[in-house]
Order: C-alpha cells, then structure tokens, then sequence
C-alpha cells in the first residue's frame, strides 16, 4: 500500500508539473521555416530576374504558353495552402493528444487513489476485527475472574492467614484485569482500575479482621475436639466399669467410678467451653461480615458498571442502570439469606453440671 501511494504521488506531481505537451506547430516554429523559405525563394527568384533583366529574351518569354506562367504561379500559392493545412491538422492532432495523455493521467491517478482508499478501508476492517475478537478473548476473561474474586471475597472468614499465600485467590483477577487495562478505551480502564483498586482495599482491610475472626473459629474446632475425646473416653471408661464385677473387684471399680466422674466433670467442661468459643466464633463471622458488606455493596456497583462498558465495547446492548439494580436486589436477597444462616451459626447448647 506504501508503494501505491507513492506511485499516486508521483502521478500527480508529474501531472502538476509537465504541464501540456509541447507542439511544434503550436510554437510556430515550423510555419516560421516554411515562411522563412518561400521569402527566401521568392526573394532569390526576384534577384535573378533584376539581375539578368537587361539579357532576357522577352521574344522567347512571349512565346512561352500561358499555361506554364499559370501553373508558375498557381503552384506557390497552392503549397503555400498545403502547408497551411497540414500545419491545421498537425495543431489539433498535437492538442487531441496532449488532452488524452493529460486525460489518462488523471485516470490512472484516480484509479490509484480509489485502490489505495479500499486497501486502506480493508486493513482497518481486519484491525479492527483482530481487535474485538483479542478484547472478547480477554474480556470473558476478565468477566471470569469477577466471579472467582467475589467467592474469595466472601471466603476471606475461612482462609488460613498462617500460609503465606493465603490471598494469592486475587492473583488471577489481577493479572486479568491488567489485560482490561491494555486493551479496553480509556473510560473503561478508568472503571476497571477503580474496581482493582476497591478489590486491593478491601483485601488489605480484611486481613487483620479475618485474622482475629480465624483464630477465635480454630480455638472453637479444637475446644470441640477435646470435648470430643473426652466424651470417647467416658464411654469407654463406662464399657470397662460394665465388665469388671462389683462384688469381686471393688476397689477397681470404685476407681473406675471416681474416674468416670472426673472425665465427666472435664467433659461437660470442655463442652461448655467449646460452646462459649463457637458463640465467639459465631459473632466473629457476623462482625466480619457486617464489615464486609458495604465494601461488597460498593464493589458490586462497580463490577455492574465495568460489565456493562465490556458489553457495549464488544457491541452488546447494556443499560446500566436496570443492571445495578437487578444486582443490588439479587444482593439484598443472598445478604438475607446469609443472615438466616448466620443466626444459627455456631449455636451450641451448654451442659449443666453433672448430678453427683
């Protein structure tokens, strides 16, 4: 396409410059020759006949026939007309030419623009396909990892902050979102960097929380599990008291009593204390969800927002506004049902101590 539109430009400055073709008659060059001859001839002829006047034998001259003086003079006058016609038809063959070769030269630069105007209009199609078919491939993308950094975001209660790579969850929304950002228009890397941004900002301000809440939940499960063996180990306390005979083997079956009784006392104790830690655990959740939620709101507004750039970007009809609003309902409806669930959460009936 360079080589076209320099050929282009070529044309058209060899048509500004040559301007129009040279004609020989046109300069009158060659009527001038011919002119230049005949006054010469005549003046000659005119020279020799003032020269030689006084030896002329005008009886010979009379004698010649008139015909031949006729033809003499005739035959000058007649080139003289020949010349003068050719010159004629020479000037407007010369100009016929030089407007056809003017003619063909504005064709042919014209033909040249035309191509170059479709090559060009071709390329930005292609560039203009290979660019929507790259921004869909990333956009789906990105789309994805949307979803994925919500669920991680609602999981942040259950992470274990001890491993070092525990928000390592946002690694792919990152890295997706940095795709948005190279290849999307301005206004719409705008969005997506701010919802980063809210993304980051939330991590950051959940981790200490998350942090507390996960310990309190881990001294809950292992409260649970000592309660747990505890009550194994009464039952199986109880099994061998059933098998070892009252009347024959007293003392160690008295021992076995006073044993019993004490894994009972640690039992219903551990119990009771595995309930207070699952209440603490339980309102830890609810506070870390409760600080959770305005940030999830306002990250959920913003996800709406750059979802429905990505779809007009990719030729998709999207109305912003009905979108946030069918997110936020869809939102209140989960929050509800969160909270349901969360009342029950953790709940743990406490023993009363044991009759003795």
């Amino acid at each position: 396409m360079g080589e076209l539109e320099s050929k282009s430009s070529r044309l058209q400055l060899r048509i500004e410059t040559q301007g129009p073709a040279p004609s020989a008659v046109r300069d009158g060059a060659a009527p001038r020759t011919i002119l230049l001859c005949l006054v010469s001839a005549v003046v000659a002829s005119l020279v020799t006949i003032g020269f030689c006047f006084n030896r002329i034998d005008w009886d010979l001259i009379q004698q010649v026939h008139g015909t031949f003086w006729a033809a003499l003079i005739v035959a000058p006058i007649t080139l003289t007309g020949v010349f003068l016609t050719n010159n004629s038809h020479d000037r407007r063959a010369t100009a016929q030419l030089a407007a056809e070769a003017d003619k063909s030269d504005k064709q042919l630069l014209h033909d040249a623009d035309r191509l170059a105007m479709q090559l060009d209009h071709a390329a930005n199609e292609a560039q203009i396909a290979r660019q929507l078919n790259m921004r869909r491939e990333v956009y789906l993308e990105a789309a994805e990892e949307m979803v994925r950094a919500n669920t991680f975001l609602g999981s942040m209660f259950n992470l274990d902050y001890e491993d070092p790579k525990a928000l390592e969850g946002l690694a792919g929304y990152v890295s997706a979102n940095a795709k948005v950002l190279m290849v999307s228009e301005p206004d719409v890397a705008y969005e997506a960097l701010r919802l980063q941004t809210m993304v980051g900002k939330l991590a950051l301000l959940a981790t200490p929380a998350g942090v507390s809440a996960s310990r309190i939940h881990a001294e809950a499960k292992l409260a649970e599990v000592r309660a747990a063996r505890l009550g194994q180990k009464v039952q199986a306390l109880e099994e061998e008291q059933q098998g070892v005979d009252a009347d024959n083997a007293s003392s160690r079956w008295m021992q076995l009593g006073q044993e019993i009784g004490r894994c009972r006392a640690a039992h219903i104790e551990a119990l009771n204390v595995s309930a207070d830690r699952f209440g603490s655990s339980a309102e830890a959740r609810r506070n870390f969800v409760a600080f959770l939620r305005p940030h999830i709101n306002e990250i959920g507004d913003q996800q709406v927002r750059v979802l429905a750039r990505l779809r007009v970007e990719l030729g998709f009809d999207a109305d912003e506004e009905q979108m946030l609003a069918e997110a936020r309902e869809v939102r209140c409806a989960i929050f509800a049902q969160v909270d349901s669930v969360l009342e029950g959460l953790g709940a743990r009936t406490k023993v009363g101590a044991p009759d003795t």
